[in-house]
């Protein structure tokens, strides 16, 4: 995971990690009590690494990330942003639980 909070947050940043094993999957949350985002800036960050070159992460972005989720493993599996600006952000990964396998990730 990579995180991080807009400078100038006035108040103790605090930032929440759990993840849970349900049947076949695994949902990993990151939320945290930053300034939150607007529809436009969610809509941004599934959009970087989507397009690929655009920055030094473009590789790592979440539209990447997601993209790469949905064509591993199909669209009962996804990485998702909730935001409510001025008060959180919270990211959910839903990824398939792998038993044993080749480190690619596959079932």
């Amino acid at each position: 995971f990579i995180h991080a909070f807009a400078r100038g947050a006035d108040r103790r940043k605090v930032i929440l990690i759990k993840a849970s094993l349900e049947e076949d999957r695994i949902r990993a949350v990151v939320e945290d009590n930053g300034d939150g985002m607007g529809e436009r800036q969610i809509e941004n960050l599934y959009q970087e690494g989507a397009e690929k070159g655009k920055n030094m992460f473009a590789s790592i972005g979440i539209g990447n990330v997601r993209q790469r989720i949905r064509a591993l493993f199909g669209a009962d599996y996804d990485l998702r942003i909730e935001s409510e600006p001025g008060k959180y952000t919270r990211v959910t990964a839903v990824i398939p639980k792998i038993k044993g396998g080749n480190g690619m990730g596959v079932k």
